[in-house]
């Protein structure tokens, strides 16, 4: 019975090592590790409204 399963995950496991693989050479390939840093301050940026100056106007 262990063995069954063995042959059954395995394979699966190998499939996943592999999409895995493919998708982590896509991303760098798209240069989306370019520049993590400038990423990390775009949070401060005042590209969308603040949720909480807006209740306070409405007051």
């Amino acid at each position: 019975m262990t063995l069954k399963i063995l042959i059954i995950l395995i394979p699966i496991a190998i499939f996943f090592t592999i999409i895995a693989i493919y998708f982590f050479h896509w991303a760098i390939k798209q240069k989306q590790y370019e520049d993590l840093e400038k990423e990390t301050f775009n949070i401060f940026n005042e590209g969308s409204p603040n949720l909480h100056t807006k209740n306070k106007k409405n007051d």
